[in-house]
């Protein structure tokens, strides 16, 4: 250091004890300090992203899936359900059959969202973005996804851009023949359904013509209709107005003769019924009466003809002799007093029937 005087002292000897010596700044180790502190800093942090980003410390199930290529599949992956990442995939072998066998490590709280009809497919974020591994759920209950295992899942492969491009060609071609196909149809047909549609327009015009003057005339025949319509409409109200209180009338009065008619419809019903049991009641004296009044009628008539042929009395020529003699009534007719008399009077049709027990 410089003395008083301005004058720089003699450097310090190291071999002398009693010359003085530099103590190290304290700045100096505390950046060392600092730097060291950050660095395991940062490392700690990355630490805990790898973990992170691996699942560390998560318990994990492991799911296998086969797939015919891997197309679409590489170590280290994302594992997706739903849109969402669930694991990682651990690795992708190539087996004695030519298919290739994917482990992947799947969070274990995801484990009843998976299930026998599970599949796996690749998928990519946006159109240059990451490529994913995309499972499909299968919810199971809480319970049997742990009981039993899960088999291995099949893996849908992206489709085969060179493919794609093949039938890409092949459908142009096909289009380019359906044109040229359609371009000579339009060819051929187009002109002559123009011809006919217009032909069409005008026998539709020509008809639009006659709708249009018969609508018209149509118009002044009903213009010509209308008043002679409300006349005739006047005059049958003023008609019916005339007519209904004489038809009420009328019908007053038909109803007072049905009512009179019912009433003489009972009455001749009584007067029937009444006939019928008189005849019934007269009919077993009646007919002894009239075998009687026959019996004296046939004597009379021998007596006529027996004095007829004396000469004592002429031939009756009221009704003509009959050739054959009457036979007498047989003798069930003669004791049946219940059997109608040639002679008597019809039974009445009003008569009820009754019954002999």
């Amino acid at each position: 250091m410089p003395d008083p005087a301005g004058q720089a002292g003699p450097p310090p000897n190291p071999a002398d004890p009693n010359s003085p010596r530099e103590l190290p700044e304290p700045r100096e180790s505390r950046e060392r300090w600092l730097f060291l502190l950050s660095g395991g800093l940062l490392l700690l942090a990355l630490l805990v992203g790898i973990g992170r980003d691996r699942r560390w410390g998560e318990s994990q199930f492991q799911v296998d899936v086969v797939a015919p290529r891997a197309d679409g599949l590489q170590e280290g992956m994302e594992v997706r359900l739903s849109g969402l990442p669930i694991g990682r995939v651990e690795s992708v072998e190539l087996q004695r059959d030519a298919r290739v066998a994917v482990k992947l490590r799947v969070n274990d709280r995801y484990r009843n969202l998976l299930g026998p009809r599970s599949r796996a497919q690749s998928g990519q974020v946006g159109l240059v973005g990451p490529t994913f591994l995309s499972l499909t759920p299968d919810p199971r209950p809480e319970g049997e996804a742990f009981r039993q295992p899960l088999p291995p899942l099949a893996y849908d492969p992206p489709p085969d851009l060179n493919q794609l491009i093949a039938d890409l060609a092949q459908s142009r071609t096909r289009l380019d023949q359906t044109l040229a196909q359609a371009s000579t149809l339009l060819n051929r047909q187009v002109p002559s359904s123009l011809g006919s549609l217009e032909r069409s327009t005008t026998r539709l015009s020509g008809s639009m013509g006659d709708l249009s003057a018969m609508a018209k005339t149509l118009s002044s025949e009903t213009k010509r209709t209308v008043p002679s319509v409300r006349t005739l409409t006047g005059t049958l109200q003023r008609e019916v107005v005339q007519v209904a209180p004489a038809v009420r009338r009328t019908l007053g009065r038909a109803d007072q003769t049905l009512v009179r008619a019912d009433q003489t419809a009972d009455s001749a019903v009584t007067v029937s019924r009444e006939a019928t049991e008189l005849l019934r009641q007269a009919r077993p004296v009646l007919i002894p009466t009239l075998e009687n009044v026959r019996e004296i009628t046939g004597a009379a008539d021998r007596l006529v003809r027996f004095l007829s042929g004396l000469g004592l009395a002429e031939p009756s020529h009221d009704r003509p002799r009959s050739s054959r003699p009457t036979p007498p009534p047989s003798p069930s007719e003669r004791m049946d007093p219940y059997k109608p008399h040639p002679t008597g009077p019809a039974p009445s049709p009003y008569a009820p029937r009754t019954t002999e027990r």
